[in-house]
């Protein structure tokens, strides 16, 4: 974003009209930074449930801005009341409030709606019902999809081009194993330019992401991708765009140019072509390094921190069958196994 520089001499700037003219330049400026402080993909999912509750609104002759706390309130519990999971509406209701702060109103989402989706929280519960979470996709797992990735797949048209399926194929690969090794969320890897990808002496490669979901200060972070990995976005990379970006070529170019929903949809079909079944999602990459790390003996800190998860019970949640694995009580069974065998 470029601020102007006033011209005018000091004097000129002094006037009442210039000043007001000013205070009101620096008030949308000031809006475009304020937009800023969100992760992108924050500010698009907080767009999507504005925009449903706003004509949820207006088809009921409501006020969406400023609106009334009992409005908000009706809102989230139909919404609960149809079906909706506790999170999306959580999502519904950080994203109301995020509006109204961003037009400097009071926000509606009072304890009364805090209660309402507690509610639903502790029906699911009590239902015995779980949200639902992305099956992990394994090392294994990608194995079996670099196996059959290249297939022609019938379609609504018919079968696919020999060119198409073997295109389509090696994207997936790429997709999935970018995905894996730096345990993106989908939204990461749509925004994956390639100037943010290095290639490093022994093969492995370094992918910088400028921000995200946890880091809304856009600090940065980088990841490492193995050389596999490397190798399978080299076979989709176009001739004429660097991974680093050479003179005259900024590597603005994104590497998957996929959107974040196309890419959930991507993984499941290449799961299900692979024969692992459903239930896998633009998630499951992610959870399926966390388990596969956990396997192989990473400590939650460690989890947490690669995974930049910020509370190690979302951890927990996808890697809690590993971690008793290799509670006390597994180990000491694993010790009197191993007495036995010695007797």
């Amino acid at each position: 974003m470029t601020i102007p520089v006033p011209v005018a001499e000091p004097e000129v700037l002094t006037t009442p009209t210039n000043i007001a003219n000013v205070h009101e330049l620096m008030e949308g400026l000031i809006d475009e930074v304020v937009k800023e402080s969100r992760a992108e993909s924050t500010r698009d999912q907080q767009d999507y449930h504005w925009a449903f509750f706003e004509k949820w609104c207006q088809a009921r002759g409501s006020k969406s801005l400023p609106a009334d706390p009992d409005t908000v309130a009706t809102f989230i519990f139909t919404q609960g009341f149809v079906g909706k999971k506790p999170n999306t509406l959580r999502g519904y209701a950080s994203s109301i409030a995020a509006k109204h702060r961003f037009m400097k109103l009071e926000n509606p989402c009072n304890d009364r709606v805090a209660m309402i989706i507690k509610g639903f929280v502790n029906r699911a519960k009590k239902a015995g019902q779980q949200e639902k979470q992305a099956r992990p996709l394994t090392a294994e797992d990608l194995e079996k999809i670099r196996a059959t990735a290249r297939i022609q797949r019938k379609t609504d048209r018919g079968w696919e081009r020999f060119s198409n399926a073997q295109h389509r194929g090696r994207v997936d690969i790429a997709l999935i194993s970018v995905m894996r090794d730096a345990l993106l969320r989908r939204s990461e890897a749509a925004a994956v330019l390639w100037k943010h990808i290095a290639t490093e002496p022994d093969g492995s490669g370094r992918l910088t992401i400028p921000s995200s979901k946890t880091d809304q200060e856009g600090e940065g972070v980088v990841l490492y991708l193995g050389p596999p990995t490397m190798k399978a976005l080299d076979l989709v990379r176009p001739k004429q765009q660097p991974l680093t970006g050479d003179d005259g070529d900024d590597g603005e170019k994104k590497v998957f140019d996929l959107k974040p929903a196309t890419i959930s949809e991507r993984i499941a079909a290449a799961a299900l072509a692979a024969g692992l079944g459903e239930g896998y999602s633009g998630h499951s990459c992610r959870v399926g390094m966390a388990v596969d790390l956990a396997e192989a003996g990473a400590t939650m800190p460690q989890l947490q921190a690669v995974g930049r998860w910020k509370s190690s019970q979302t951890v927990a949640r996808y890697v809690g069958a590993q971690f008793a694995g290799r509670s006390v009580v597994a180990q000491l069974y694993s010790r009197k196994g191993q007495r036995k065998r010695k007797a």
